[in-house]
């Protein structure tokens, strides 16, 4: 299929630096926080957790059931709003939470972190790797291994990886 002229006429810039890849950057899930069970029984009151291993761009969350306040390592205090969304699972009294990311206010699953400060997937501007051409499992297309050369015959035949190493194997063909 063709490109269409618009596209194939048009003057954009390139980019100073890439976009991130998702799954390359550090993430905050609110499905984490709620299997863990971070969350208060009560609406005022909060608790202060010390996160550091689990997600190594923070020191503490301090979570309420109104918002969370992220202590990043670089000693940055981000404060993120929820949202308690009705699922119908239970009537109002199994609601979900979200975050309203602080930058466009959207209800969202996952915050990513990038240059020290946590926002959603779209206004960080990050990509998802299947959108990147020859991004192969977090590779470049040139250093992604080789496939198998096909089978000549019927019997036992060895085969080679057509790698730097050049392993041999042997496999029997039907």
């Amino acid at each position: 299929m063709a490109m269409p002229w618009q596209l194939a006429q048009a003057k954009r810039p390139k980019r100073a630096e890439p976009r991130p890849i998702v799954e390359q950057l550090q993430r905050l899930d609110i499905g984490d926080l709620v299997r863990l069970k971070v969350f208060p029984n009560k609406w005022h009151s909060r608790h202060t957790y010390e996160v550091g291993f689990r997600y190594p761009f923070l020191k503490t969350l301090t979570v309420s059931l109104a918002f969370i306040e992220a202590n990043h390592v670089s000693g940055y205090n981000q404060r993120i709003a929820l949202k308690w969304i009705r699922t119908g699972f239970g009537g109002n009294w199994k609601p979900r939470p979200t975050f309203i990311c602080p930058r466009c206010t959207r209800p969202i699953i996952t915050l990513y972190c990038n240059y020290g400060s946590l926002a959603c997937r779209r206004c960080h501007g990050a990509i998802h790797a299947s959108q990147v051409p020859g991004f192969v499992a977090g590779r470049p297309a040139a250093s992604a291994p080789r496939r198998w050369q096909p089978c000549s015959s019927a019997t036992t035949v060895t085969r080679r990886l057509e790698a730097a190493d050049d392993v041999c194997y042997e496999e029997s063909c039907y």
